[in-house]
């Protein structure tokens, strides 16, 4: 068969994966949909690949041969994984994307014992955001696209962390990287607000589980 030629040959060509080929392969095959760049939403569904970093990558494409991550494009992204081992994704995930060498998830969990930890009385909320608000949106607006409980992905960081991730900006990407199929009308400015005080509220250290 044609197709067992080309895997043999190390060539996939399919427009809707990942370009899960190995690292000396040329994925040219793959960017009808991902873009040249990578910087195209497949079917206008997923992230960006250049926006991600190789971890998220390699994550996602491990997450989607387990089962563990994806929505709508779950289905279609595990047939095309299967075929491939972890390592052989690992490896490709680290020529595609952003370096993780300065990402924030990553420093948000280092903690160094000569600095003192910021108490959360300290730590700057939205002043327009609404704890209610928020667990009423996220049922609303994205529990659906992220396939979660409230409780389950605001227990994704603790609260030092999530507001970390308000503080420098990446919030909406945070939200992103946890619910990939989010639509963009459910990330609009004013939601944000209420999202975030919400998510902090319930956060992995709060004590709090939320209804929803």
């Amino acid at each position: 068969m044609k197709i067992n030629k080309k895997l043999k040959l190390g060539t996939l060509v399919l427009g809707l994966s990942f370009g899960l080929l190995n690292a000396s392969v040329n994925g040219t095959g793959c960017t009808g949909c991902h873009g040249v760049n990578w910087d195209k939403k497949a079917l206008g569904k997923s992230l960006k690949v250049s926006e991600m970093t190789n971890s998220e990558i390699e994550k996602a494409l491990i997450g989607y041969k387990e089962g563990t991550y994806g929505g709508q494009m779950k289905g279609l992204m595990k047939g095309q994984v299967n075929k491939y081992s972890n390592k052989e994704m690992s490896d490709f995930s680290k020529t595609i994307g952003k370096t993780d060498s300065a990402t924030v998830k990553e420093t948000t969990k280092v903690v160094n014992p000569t600095k003192p930890l910021v108490k959360k009385e300290s730590i700057k909320l939205p002043e327009n955001g609404d704890i209610k608000k928020g667990q009423k949106l996220y049922s609303k607006k994205l529990k659906k696209d992220c396939n979660i409980t409230g409780a389950k992905i605001a227990s994704k960081h603790t609260q030092d962390e999530w507001s970390e991730i308000w503080t420098s900006n990446n919030f909406s990407s945070e939200i992103k990287t946890i619910c990939p199929d989010v639509r963009e009308k459910s990330l609009k400015e004013k939601y944000l607000p209420h999202y975030y005080q919400f998510l902090f509220e319930y956060a992995s250290d709060s004590g709090n589980v939320p209804s929803c």
